[in-house]
This record gives structure tokens, sequence and C-alpha cells, in this order.
């Protein structure tokens, strides 16, 4: 397999806009367009991948270059970066962080904060339109139809 990273170069990392992420007590992987699945369970990966989740960091984390050390580790980067659920940005070539824009995980969670449109209107109605956006990779707006 061609390496994908240079030694000695730092690196953001980042996970596609098209990958869901969904966490137990490993870390699973779903590419939504090719439908490549990866599970991570090393302990320094996983920490990576939540990493980046942390709003502070804007989506993206900076490579620890120990990683590459570690087999294990080295091989799943690299498949996460050949499969396109992953990627590396050298920090060397950027004018300062880049931010990656993260797709809503789950639209449950947000479900309760969201703002009904309709309720207001028509109190009297049965269900509930709420709007979201969920993503640059989503056309247009999605509607969550409750029914209560």
């Amino acid at each position: 397999m061609k390496q994908l990273v240079q030694e000695g170069v730092d690196y953001w990392f980042y996970l596609s806009p098209k990958v869901y992420v969904a966490s137990k007590e490993n870390i699973f992987l779903y590419h939504t367009e090719s439908g490549a699945r990866l599970e991570v369970t090393e302990g320094h990966l996983k920490d990576l991948l939540q990493a980046v989740y942390e709003p502070k960091n804007l989506g993206v984390a900076e490579f620890p270059q120990e990683l590459w050390a570690q087999e294990g580790a080295h091989a799943l980067i690299e498949q996460m970066l050949s499969l396109h659920t992953a990627g590396l940005i050298p920090i060397d070539r950027e004018q300062g962080k880049p931010i990656n824009f993260l797709p809503i995980l789950n639209l449950q969670t947000f479900v309760s904060i969201a703002q009904p449109r309709s309720a207001t209107l028509r109190p009297h109605a049965a269900t509930t339109t709420y709007h979201t956006s969920l993503g640059h990779h989503a056309q247009g707006s999605t509607q969550a139809v409750l029914t209560f």
C-alpha cells in the first residue's frame, strides 16, 4: 500500500462529513456514501476520535506522531485514509487551524431542544413539525414530524 503520510510532518486529523459515528465501548465509523465500515478498538485512536468531537477543537484535532509507531493504530489510520473516512492536513501548510463542520449524529438528541414552528400557530394540532439542517451533505432542510 502507498504510504499516505510523510514522516516528521505534523498533521491535523479530521473525519469526513459523510461519516456517521456511533460510540459505545468501541467507536464505529460508517461512511454513508460508500458503505465502508470500521470499528475502532485501540485506546489512543478512540481518544483521537473523541477529541475531534470536543467543541473547542471544531472538528479537527492534532494528530499525535507517536500513533505511527503503534502497528495496529498505523494500519487502521492508513485504512481510514484510503477509505476516505478520515483525512490529514499538513499543519505546516495551513494558516491557522482549519474547521470541519461535523454532521448531527443523533437527531433524537436534538429534537428535545428544537423549537416547534407550527405549535404556536396551531396549538390544537396533533402533529408538530421541527425543522433542522443535517449538514452540508443533505439537500435543503429536513423535517422531523412528531405525533403527540
